[in-house]
């Protein structure tokens, strides 16, 4: 004889509360999705037809690998707070610009930024970073010999990215001038 086993109330609700918890789970995903793409958009909208199709590489869902962007944001950050001078910043390779060469700024003391990956996507060997930056560089007294962006208007820039001889580097950097 099969024993048959009753069905309470509570267990034939259990699937519908997964749906429901499902369901929610994929709203809060797609909410926060359009949020992150109108605070991006919101920031940088006003560049983006200098950067075309690209400019839509920021709202891919894609996903740089962890040790290649480690690396270059580390790389970014040394380039930013670098004060010395220019052969010393050309040693940064594509991200020289971002060094402060005491021959054009005499008296450069001390450097403040910020460096903050928005999006990217690794490929094999090559690889691109969308970054938003600031940085204000001040001499021995307080004084600001130069800023790029500031708090509520960051710098948007791409930073095309290779493997070269086991190592990943900045090749190119596309930023609005």
């Amino acid at each position: 004889m099969a024993i048959q086993k009753k069905q309470t109330k509570a267990s034939k609700r259990w699937p519908r509360y997964c749906f429901l918890a499902a369901l929610v789970m994929v709203a809060v995903a797609v909410a926060l999705y359009f949020w992150a793409y109108y605070t991006i958009d919101s920031e940088f909208s006003a560049v983006s037809s200098y950067y075309g199709s690209r400019y839509e590489e920021l709202f891919s869902l894609s996903t740089p690998d962890r040790d290649m962007k480690e690396e270059i944001l580390r790389q970014g950050e040394e380039a930013l707070a670098f004060i010395g001078s220019g052969e010393d910043c050309a040693a940064f390779g594509a991200l020289a610009p971002y060094c402060t060469d005491t021959e054009s700024y005499a008296g450069a003391s001390k450097v403040e930024f910020t460096l903050e990956d928005l999006a990217g996507k690794t490929d094999g060997d090559e690889s691109y970073l969308w970054v938003a930056y600031t940085q204000r560089v001040y001499d021995a007294d307080g004084n600001m010999l130069r800023g790029s962006g500031s708090s509520q208007e960051r710098i948007l820039a791409r930073w095309s990215v290779k493997k070269l001889d086991g190592r990943w580097v900045v090749t190119e950097i596309l930023e609005h001038p």
